[in-house]
């Protein structure tokens, strides 16, 4: 069973840590901490080159790994909340076992902050449907 990790009062404060999250992940993002190259390469024997190569790896990194957790996060549910934070995980595995070659990486510090997303949608979904359901009782 789920045990809420937050116990915000209202689904308002929950949509709050929500978009402060997402803020950090901007942060990151505007950081370049987000994804990151751990070599500098060349191509052609020119290291301006091998740069734009690693910022096209970096962006096409970032891109994938936000859409899938982007897709995950719109369908987590009820009873559906650990599964959800396993396909995350995997999908950071997958990405970063193929990037290796390139050394294109995404940090856990990264991956963590979409967790912490998706936990706090769930629980927003949560109180949400709570609220609901107390206006219905009130009715």
């Amino acid at each position: 069973l789920y045990k809420p990790t937050y116990s915000y009062e209202s689904s308002e404060q929950y949509k709050k840590e929500i978009d402060a999250v997402r803020e950090k992940q901007k942060q990151m993002i505007l950081e370049k901490t987000a994804v990151y190259c751990s070599e500098s390469w060349t191509v052609g024997g020119s290291l301006k080159e091998g740069a734009k190569l690693t910022d096209k790896a970096i962006k096409l990194t970032l891109r994938a790994f936000n859409g899938e957790c982007d897709s995950i996060i719109v369908k987590v549910k009820w009873n559906n909340y650990n599964t959800m934070k396993e396909r995350i995980i995997k999908s950071f595995e997958a990405i970063n076992k193929l990037n290796e070659t390139s050394k294109v990486f995404i940090p856990e510090q990264y991956l963590n902050l979409k967790l912490e997303e998706l936990k706090l949608t769930h629980e927003y979904h949560e109180k949400a449907y709570e609220e609901k359901e107390e206006q219905r009782a009130i009715r």
